[in-house]
Order: C-alpha cells, then structure tokens, then sequence
C-alpha cells in the first residue's frame, strides 16, 4: 500500500496498527476530519518507486506539482511523492508535537493553528 486517502470521515485519531500493516506507506492524506494533533507518520524513511514502470505525468505548462519554501519539490517522477495532509481538522497546539521522518510535502492548512 503506497496512498491512504481518509477524507470526510469524522476521524478523531488514526488506528495504531497501520504502522505494521502498511509499513511502506508514501502518502496518508485525512483532510477533512476531527482530528486535534497530527498522526505519527511517516513510519520509515524509504522512498517507494511507483511500480510497473509507471511515471507521475507533468502538467502541461511545465508547474510543478509541489511546493517547498525554496522553490519547487524536485521528486523522481517515478517515486511516490511522501506527503501527510491534515487540511481542515481541528488541529490548534503544535507545541508538544515533534514531526519525525522524511517528507515532502506536509499540509496542516485550514486547522486554525494557534500554537507551533
């Protein structure tokens, strides 16, 4: 398993044990629920090639798809992009929070951050 997407579901913490059955997970995406501090994610820090030869396409007037504060994200375009979306959950305090791992893109917007 490479990508969660958990949108609308009125989650309030993630379940423990997907660090063991999806120890590879590249990108967990859980906008839009009820959630009031960040998961512990990501579980390791390897990359995971998008399998069968595959590519992430570019857009046609050449943007990048992601953004980073010194410009655009350069990711292999044959790797999962690793990404952890909180948008619009009720996360305030970030202060007791410690962010582990590699990430390329981590996105905690529409939170009402008052704390980091």
């Amino acid at each position: 398993m490479a990508v969660v997407r958990l949108r609308d579901m009125s989650l309030k913490k993630m379940p423990g044990h997907w660090k063991q059955t999806m120890p590879r997970l590249q990108e967990l995406v859980l906008e839009r629920n009820i959630l009031t501090e960040p998961p512990e994610f990501p579980w390791n820090n390897s990359t995971l090639e998008i399998y069968r030869g595959l590519r992430r396409m570019e857009l046609e007037d050449k943007r990048p798809l992601y953004w980073g504060p010194n410009g655009p994200l350069l990711v292999e375009r044959n790797h999962y992009v690793r990404g952890l979306y909180l948008g619009y959950n009720k996360i305030e305090d970030l202060s007791f929070h410690e962010f582990r791992g590699f990430l390329h893109v981590l996105s905690l917007k529409g939170n009402g951050l008052r704390t980091v």
